[in-house]
């Protein structure tokens, strides 16, 4: 059950149907990775305004956080969703962005959910 939390990103991003196109993306990128073994129901995502953020030379921070630690979720996994999701990201705001982040920075961070607390509530 990972969750993306989106950081950094302009107003432009956050209109319209913007949003959306960018889960979709990101979640094709999460499913499309081998060895998740996730649905697009498996995936949250939180973004964070900031009123601070006025230039779109700002450096995009996507956080992937718990992602629950399994034995195929290697360093290795690891490494290639961050690299998946900073790619498409880049390639959906690439669509309406005049000017590109300075950078992005994709962090994986896996959660060991036999150690630490946890607790997901349905109705």
């Amino acid at each position: 059950m990972p969750h993306i939390l989106f950081l950094s990103l302009v107003p432009e991003d956050r209109t319209l149907n913007r949003p959306e196109m960018i889960k979709e993306a990101i979640n094709k990128a999460i499913i499309g990775t081998e060895g998740l073994n996730l649905t697009a129901d498996d995936i949250t995502h939180t973004f964070v305004e900031d009123s601070t953020v006025v230039s779109g030379k700002t450096p995009v921070v996507i956080v992937v956080d718990l992602l629950f630690i399994k034995p195929e979720r290697t360093f290795k996994v690891c490494q290639e969703l961050a690299a998946s999701v900073g790619c498409a990201f880049q390639a959906t705001v690439r669509g309406w962005r005049q000017v590109m982040p300075a950078s992005i920075e994709v962090a994986v961070r896996r959660f060991d959910q036999t150690n630490e607390g946890f607790c997901k509530i349905i109705e």
